[in-house]
């Protein structure tokens, strides 16, 4: 699989798209094959939607090539996470402001690879490498390299894949859709968006293509509904019983809960 869990034990998220791209269950409609003539595509006998199969993935980042000034978290040697928070934490003021910088920078990231995911013909592997750069320009540490082991320093989710995918070397192709999960250490604190993005120009004569679409056009407005119900004295429920009914009664897509493993 292309997947593995992450627990995230971050100081701030934002998310978009990717959530009810887990829930609502859509396919890809694109199935690649590796073999000698390298990958093909396909659709199943019936017309339905296919999958995505995993590509190769390229080596790990060696530590040497980490610059010397980037602020290492705890994990970024070992790949051993840090002990879960066991109770509610109250932020300083001097630790708000750091994590309004990361996020700041994890966002900025996120629009940078974004004009890279929407590109047909590159690869999640080159994605990955973008991020990790930028990253390491700025000082910062891309989040989820090494954390459990993870191998890479950004999650390409692609099509069926749910979340938290791990880049390869597969081209994206027009009519993709591709979710970038970003998340930087600055500072002491991470800062952690993501959003889905439709590879190339999605087709209206193309029924999977609508339904991508319309999928992601829901997700967008869950988020921005969710959002602005935020604020001091609300519960963390009220946000994930927004986003189910307005999933389930505007957009009539169908919600469950996806369990960690």
């Amino acid at each position: 699989m292309t997947m593995m869990s992450w627990c995230r034990i971050q100081n701030s998220r934002s998310c978009c798209g990717g959530l009810l791209l887990a829930v609502a269950g859509r396919a890809a409609h694109r199935h690649r094959r590796r073999g000698m003539s390298g990958w093909t595509t396909s659709r199943s006998d019936d017309g339905s939607p296919s999958l995505v199969l995993p590509g190769k993935v390229s080596p790990q980042l060696d530590p040497s090539d980490i610059p010397s000034s980037v602020r290492l978290p705890s994990y970024a040697s070992g790949g051993c996470a840090p002990a879960a928070v066991s109770a509610p934490e109250v932020k300083s003021a001097d630790c708000v402001d750091r994590m309004r910088a990361a996020c700041r920078l994890a966002r900025e990231v996120l629009d940078a690879t974004g004009r890279l995911a929407r590109r047909p013909g590159c690869t999640t592997d080159r994605i990955d490498r973008a991020v990790a750069q930028m990253c390491f320009s700025r000082g910062a540490y891309p989040s989820p390299l090494n954390y459990r082991g993870f191998p890479k320093s950004v999650c390409t989710s692609v099509n069926n894949v749910a979340c938290h995918g791990i880049p390869d070397d597969r081209p994206l192709q027009s009519g993709d859709v591709v979710n970038v999960d970003v998340t930087v250490f600055l500072d002491g604190v991470h800062g952690d968006c993501s959003e889905t993005f439709a590879v190339g120009t999605l087709d209206p004569a193309d029924e999977v293509d609508v339904r991508a679409f319309r999928l992601l056009a829901a997700a967008r407005a869950c988020l921005d509904g969710a959002v602005a119900i935020c604020g001091p004295g609300r519960e963390f429920r009220e946000i994930g019983s927004l986003i189910q009914k307005m999933a389930r009664e505007e957009y009539q897509f169908r919600c469950q809960l996806a369990p960690l493993r």
